[in-house]
């Protein structure tokens, strides 16, 4: 992860940045995994509710819409994923996408070395 923000400003640091570069946690990979897979934002936000294990019924009430909604958005997700279920899906994003990378460095371009 890559942060930056301007220094403090003084006469002679005007338009100094500091620039911060951090190893990415899963949450933040799991996000860039799941942008690739070029989901709507109703359909990243029902993604990430599955990885975390919520129900339909449960992430219906979340974003306030049907069960049947829910189903509609998860037909789209498997499709755009090449996945048919729930577990593929959490398998795909975590174990082929994150798990094969842990403990490998880093590229110039911030996704993983080959």
């Amino acid at each position: 992860m890559l942060y930056a923000s301007p220094l403090t400003t003084l006469a002679d640091r005007d338009g100094d940045v500091v620039v911060t570069i951090e190893e990415a946690r899963p949450p933040e990979i799991v996000a860039l995994v799941v942008a690739a897979f070029g989901l709507t934002g109703r359909e990243r936000d029902v993604t990430q509710l599955v990885l975390q294990g919520v129900d339909t019924k449960e992430i219906a009430a979340t974003l306030h819409v049907s069960s049947y909604t829910v189903q509609d958005h998860l037909k789209s997700v498997f499709d755009k994923a090449d996945v048919r279920s729930r577990r593929e899906l959490i398998a795909r994003v975590y174990f082929d996408q994150y798990v094969p990378r842990m403990g490998t460095d880093l590229s110039p371009s911030g996704w993983f070395a080959g």
